[in-house]
């Protein structure tokens, strides 16, 4: 699955985020995610330097092992106190990724695939958010 960036975004070097995020899943209570990347302008992969998540099924299924590079694994994602389910990383101030490609566990048997997705930016010079940060699609 590939999405593009909406290019009506805060100034990049405002961002110090950015996350998928889907509201459900066919599961309704997991979201499985093999792989995650993002990239620049340039095409290139660009990795984050703090992997970030609504949550986990436990030790081993952290975000950290689909996004982070030379980590193998998968996220088995769980939502936050809100329902939404979001994986991302905290990249370096200017960074400014123009699109992901996201990987989903297609044999699981539990369905945890999203619905839909959306990808979001983290502004820092927005007002906190209750999940401490304030996301902008």
């Amino acid at each position: 699955r590939y999405s593009l960036a909406n290019e009506k975004r805060p100034s990049p070097t405002e961002t110090i985020g950015y996350r998928v995020r889907c509201s459900k899943t066919h599961s309704g209570w997991a979201w499985d995610v093999k792989r995650l990347r993002f990239f620049g302008k340039n095409g290139k992969a660009t990795f984050p330097l703090r992997p970030i998540e609504s949550g986990n099924a436990g030790k081993g299924y952290e975000a950290a092992g689909a996004i982070l590079e030379g980590k193998a694994g998968m996220w088995g994602g769980r939502s936050d106190c809100k329902g939404q389910f979001w994986i991302g990383g905290e990249f370096p101030i200017g960074t400014e990724i123009s699109r992901y490609e996201l990987e989903e566990v297609q044999d699981d048997p539990h369905n945890s695939v999203a619905g839909s997705t959306l990808l979001e930016r983290r502004d820092t010079a927005s007002p906190n958010s209750t999940d401490g940060a304030s996301w902008v699609p």
